[in-house]
């Protein structure tokens, strides 16, 4: 049980000394105090149902689009939420087949730093470029549960998916 104990510490102090600080100054994002990229954001504003982040190389390369969405699934109707709005980030990538889609942080109006924390943890800006494989990682670790979910929910609608 001891050793137990030990391996779980060890293991929690490791984690916190090798996770990356992300910030967003001035549109630049910052990884550890290093300057990675930059990010610009459309349409949005409290309340918005949807709004665009786009992030670029710090030479204006684009690299990564994300869209802050929502839909509304009958499964998370509550007292709070009567129409069950599931709030969601969908990530693209430039040159890379494939998205990927996460629950957003926000309630009310999305920030670059709800979008970059994902973006830096997973390592997919490295050099001022997108890495391949972190980023066909990130895709499989997360997937497209939402938009599957809309198709579940609404088999008669047809989503067109863009690359």
């Amino acid at each position: 049980m001891k050793k137990l104990t030990i391996l779980f510490v060890s293991l929690a102090i490791t984690t916190l000394c090798y996770a990356q600080k992300a910030e967003v100054k001035n549109g630049q994002v910052f990884s550890d105090g290093t300057a990675i990229a930059k990010i610009e954001k459309e349409g949005c504003t409290a309340f918005a149902s949807t709004c665009s982040f786009y992030i670029k190389s710090l030479d204006g390369t684009p690299l990564i689009t994300v869209v802050a969405m929502e839909m509304n699934d009958p499964a998370e109707v509550s007292v709070a939420d009567a129409d069950g709005k599931v709030r969601y980030l969908r990530y693209s990538f430039t040159g890379i087949n494939g998205f990927a889609e996460t629950k957003n942080p926000s309630m009310l109006m999305t920030k670059p730093k709800d979008v970059i924390q994902s973006v830096v943890k997973a390592g997919l800006i490295k050099d001022g470029k997108l890495d391949e494989a972190a980023v066909i990682n990130f895709i499989n670790a997360n997937g497209q549960r939402y938009t599957q979910r809309q198709k579940d929910l609404n088999p008669q609608i047809i989503i067109i998916e863009r690359d």
